[in-house]
């Protein structure tokens, strides 16, 4: 049976010979409409295209990999109908070697194929995280030993602005942050320099126009919106009944005073009014029927709306003069100029260390391709390289998907392999900024709204579709998302205003729709309860209470089966838990619906030295070289290789109590009263200890991890 594209979906997969957005709201199903465009590409019309003139670029490997899978099954069924279509035939070859692919591996392939033209060797491999996080350390340790024996100035007034005097730890924050913000742009030493013309102010007339200023007064502006919002709910509570309607004249002189703040522009006229106001005091005054509940509310009110204006506008964006900001910049431009210098030095040593490795990351194969595909001149003027000219007449088609979490880099990477020089529209972009969730990745989704504001409806060279039908969910679900987002969501607050237009709408029918039963349920905790009172944790708490919810479900409620279409038990299995963050929670929950009988799967998404198992290989090693430290031996002992618990720590520490831990857990077993079972584990333990120390230098590290888990 054919499936029944709506109308926007049939745009997307029809429309040709133009730059194309398509704002793909969740459960839209745009990876089939996606699909099925490049199906129509490949096999429709007078001169189809070839597989390999495509370049379709997806977020995750998976992804790609997922997108091949399903266009190869959609050729293999057009070819059932069509067996002796050649063409049709070709492209099952072909799809092989296309370029479905993330833009790292875009990138990669860009640079493996022109690898001369940037004097690379072409068998470099990507480094693992681990591996380059250490190496990133050693470099940026050496980088920082040669700077403090050198002693700039710059740099030893950075070191003085930063420094706490025992570490360098916030010098060493400070430096890696810099340079990964560096690393989204695409070109990162002209981004580094120009960090400095916010410190280059020589008068107060510089610092006044200084476009960072007026960055400031846009986000002051924001802040005072918010103001007038918590204004405008003080006053509507104050008008109604048993409001604290003696509030009035406080509450609309402050609307007064920040509707004129809003009007006014330039630093002077605004730090003028915001200075010189004086709010007024609230009536003290009683009005008969008022409910002290609504009184309290409006006060809170105000205060909040006093915060804002005093604290969060004038304290923060307005509090110094010209002058004493001209003074500031001065003071602090030796540091900045210390800071960029020590991030350049470090970027530099750091791709260096990585090449006598023949090693990249994927920021390097970012940058790389650029360089491949784009020269820039002195003036800044940026030209295509022959390897770009190239490479656009090869892709006629430039697909991306997920386009909300691109980063400039890669904005001027496809940008470049497209037609856009030629005067030919070739791009197609789908995305959804409201699922933008990588800005601390250093996406961009900017990109997505500027091209979501400028581009048009109807039919143009740049045009954009939207794609509001979500196929996924029952109503239930969208009435409570678009109920919660369009009173969160702003275009302050991510970008878009969550309206009618952003809305998502129901798309799939269900059979039982008609069906009561079904509706969005918000499980609250109440924090003062026997049950409460016996976990360890919010967090343990909160799995607790999805735990009871699960196994109220499972085997006692129903659903609908999609592939049946029937009613049936709910098992294990049709249930997922969405969590804000897999790291800190995913354990909690996975131990808790353990211990219920619940079976659970969750991808642990910590780095490599961040696993449990790694932490507590790494405290034994510490311990093999100095037992006397008191945090890596308390984690050897609570792991899973001894096992103690908090009153066995507490038994051992009580031998001894102005004592080394060290000292305790080896006293222990021979101490009064002491417990049986607790002694066993720790002369186990030592026994072991002195083993592992004799043996240590001998031991391959699989033997070690053999002998502590086993």
């Amino acid at each position: 049976m054919a499936v029944q594209w709506t109308e926007e979906q049939q745009k997307v997969i029809e429309l040709r010979e133009r730059n194309i957005l398509v704002s793909a709201a969740a459960g839209s199903g745009k990876t089939a409409v996606l699909v099925e465009r490049i199906l129509h590409l490949i096999s429709e019309g007078e001169q189809p295209l070839d597989v390999d003139q495509l370049l379709v670029v997806t977020f995750t490997r998976a992804a790609a990999a997922q997108m091949k899978e399903r266009l190869m099954r959609a050729l293999e069924e057009k070819l059932e109908t069509d067996p002796d279509n050649e063409h049709l035939q070709r492209q099952t070859t072909l799809i092989h070697h296309a370029q479905i692919t993330t833009i790292d591996g875009f990138c990669s392939y860009v640079i493996r194929n022109y690898f001369q033209q940037i004097d690379l060797d072409p068998g470099f491999r990507i480094a693992d995280e681990g591996e380059q996080k250490l190496l990133m350390q050693d470099v940026l340790a050496q980088v920082l030993e040669e700077a403090y024996e050198k002693k700039d100035p710059e740099f030893m007034q950075l070191t003085e602005s930063l420094d706490s005097g025992r570490s360098d730890e916030r010098l060493e924050d400070t430096v890696l942050k810099l340079y990964a913000l560096s690393q989204s742009h695409p070109w990162p030493g002209i981004w580094l320099q120009g960090c400095l013309e916010a410190y280059g102010a020589e008068t107060e007339e510089d610092v006044l126009t200084s476009p960072w200023l007026e960055q400031a007064e846009q986000r002051a502006k924001e802040l005072l919106k918010e103001a007038l919002a918590v204004n405008e709910k003080a006053r509507e509570i104050s008008l109604e009944d048993g409001g604290p309607a003696q509030y009035l004249e406080a509450l609309d002189a402050d609307r007064e005073f920040l509707e004129e703040v809003m009007e006014a522009r330039g630093y002077m006229r605004l730090q003028l009014l915001l200075k010189n106001w004086k709010p007024k005091a609230l009536s003290r005054k009683s009005v008969p029927g008022m409910t002290e509940e609504k009184k309290q509310k409006v006060q809170e009110l105000r205060s909040r709306e006093k915060e804002l204006i005093q604290e969060k506008i004038a304290g923060t964006f307005y509090q110094d003069t010209p002058e004493e900001i001209l003074t500031k910049q001065k003071m602090a431009r030796p540091a900045i100029q210390g800071l960029v210098t020590l991030t350049e030095k470090f970027t530099d040593s750091f791709f260096t260390a990585k090449q006598e490795k023949n090693l990249l990351d994927f920021s390097d194969v970012e940058h790389l391709a650029l360089q491949v595909l784009l020269h820039r001149d002195e003036d800044g003027s940026e030209k295509r390289t022959e390897a770009a000219e190239e490479l656009s007449r090869q892709y006629a088609q430039i697909m991306i998907d997920e386009y909300q979490d691109s980063n400039l880099v890669q904005e001027k990477i496809l940008t470049a392999v497209s037609r856009e020089s030629q005067g030919m529209h070739n791009l197609f972009m789908v995305g959804d900024v409201k699922q933008s969730i990588y800005k601390f990745r250093l996406a961009r989704p900017e990109l997505f709204l500027e091209k979501y504001d400028t581009y048009t409806l109807e039919d143009n060279d740049c045009q954009r579709v939207d794609l509001h039908r979500n196929f996924r969910s029952r109503s239930q679900v969208i009435d409570s998302v678009n109920r919660i987002f369009a009173r969160i969501m702003t275009r302050s607050l991510g970008g878009i205003s969550y309206d009618s237009s952003a809305y998502l709408y129901p798309g799939a029918s269900w059979k039982d729709a008609q069906e009561t039963g079904y509706g969005t349920e918000l499980l609250l905790i109440e924090k003062d309860t026997p049950e409460a009172r016996e976990t360890s944790s919010a967090r343990e708490l909160e799995a607790v209470l999805v735990a009871d919810r699960i196994r109220r479900m499972v085997q006692k409620e129903t659903i609908l089966d999609r592939k049946t279409g029937e009613k049936r038990k709910v098992s294990y299995g049709d249930i997922v838990i969405l969590l804000r963050s897999l790291k800190g929670w995913s354990d909690v929950f996975a131990r808790v619906l353990k211990s219920r009988g619940i079976p659970s799967y969750s991808v642990s998404r910590v780095g490599y030295f961040s696993a449990a198992e790694v932490v507590t290989v790494l405290s034994f090693l510490r311990i093999l070289d100095n037992p006397r430290q008191e945090l890596p031996l308390a984690s050897v002992l609570t792991s899973s290789i001894v096992g103690l618990n908090a009153d066995d720590m507490a038994r051992i520490k009580n031998c001894g109590p102005k004592e080394p831990l060290y000292i305790c857990a080896q006293r222990y077993p021979d101490s009064p009263g002491h417990d049986k079972i607790l002694s066993e584990k720790l002369t186990v333990f030592w026994n072991m200890y002195s083993s592992l120390r004799e043996k240590i230098s001998y031991m391959s590290v699989r033997e070690l991890l053999t002998c502590l888990y086993e």
